[in-house]
């Protein structure tokens, strides 16, 4: 397996990882006041065949845990898990035992799936058929590998190439039997890129007005807490509706006086040094006089 990059996105190259049977390429553009930021993880996945599928997923496990924070995700490749006989246009579904066909595999891979929550996209653009005795089911159903020479006689084709990636993320899967020189399809996705702002997590609940808040939850007729369930879902609506979702760094900046930040203001923008540490100075004297007020509130709010 390999990746083969446009030299327009070689700039986007982040990191290139490789993992058994299953490689990842980071797509990475941090953001800035001129554009917004985008993180992609594209993982080629060749699937084993048999008890080997399970250490395929595991490798996949391993790419797809250590991948950056809230990047998106598209897998792609050849799984060898087939899910023609999943579907209503399988032309041989009425096949005897036709849904045990890689049943186990699909089980395994449904699992996989939800644990990563992560959408299957299969191919729903095809126009072109492989040539060869299979072309007329290729019109019917998303068929990506067919049987070739002696293979014809006692297999079927299958649905073994597909994608699966961050729900949404996938506007569009196609394939394509154009030129193909081997026995499967080309296959294509169209993805949706949502430019991320990396911000970080919130670890503790700061309320954007505490007087209105216990007024509000005086006036509130608060239902029945039964269950812990309904106490859970009532805080968390409190939280929601209360919560100051300001970064630090506008909070820290409010919290200052008016005063204060004229002075800050005239400090960044005069030229010369004498006028700064003047200014300096005038900061420090307001910062101790603040100190010393909060001070004294503490004082009195412990009588």
């Amino acid at each position: 397996m390999m990746f083969i990059i446009n030299a327009r996105f070689q700039k986007f190259i982040h990191s290139i990882s490789w993992r058994g049977r299953c490689g990842a390429v980071h797509l990475l553009q941090r953001a800035s006041p001129i554009h917004q930021g985008f993180s992609v993880l594209c993982v080629g996945v060749h699937g084993g065949h048999g008890d080997v599928f399970l250490d395929t997923l595991a490798d996949l496990a391993f790419l797809l845990k250590s991948r950056p924070f809230r990047s998106q995700v598209v897998v792609l490749g050849d799984w060898n898990c087939d899910l023609l006989p999943t579907l209503d246009s399988d032309p041989w579904g009425n096949t005897s035992e036709r849904s045990q066909h890689h049943f186990e595999q699909r089980t395994f891979l449904d699992a996989f799936l939800d644990q990563f929550h992560l959408d299957i996209s299969l191919p729903d653009v095809f126009g072109s058929v492989p040539g060869g005795p299979f072309s007329q089911f290729c019109f019917q159903a998303p068929i990506t590998r067919i049987p070739t020479g002696d293979q014809t006689l006692r297999c079927l084709p299958s649905l073994l190439d597909y994608g699966a990636a961050t729900k949404g993320f996938v506007s569009e899967c196609s394939l394509s039997w154009a030129g193909v020189p081997a026995d499967h399809a080309l296959i294509s996705v169209k993805c949706i890129l949502v430019f991320v702002m990396q911000s970080s997590a919130k670890t503790s609940w700061i309320c954007r007005d505490p007087e209105s808040c216990l007024d509000w939850l005086a006036k509130l007729e608060v239902p029945s807490l039964g269950s812990l369930d309904c106490f859970h879902s009532f805080v968390l609506e409190c939280q929601h509706h209360w919560a100051d979702y300001r970064p630090c760094s506008v909070r820290r900046g409010d919290r200052l006086p008016l005063q204060l930040r004229d002075v800050y203001r005239r400090m960044s923008q005069c030229s010369s040094e004498a006028d700064r540490s003047a200014l300096q100075k005038t900061a420090w004297g307001f910062l101790t006089m603040l100190h010393r007020d909060r001070e004294v509130q503490a004082d009195h709010a412990l009588v």
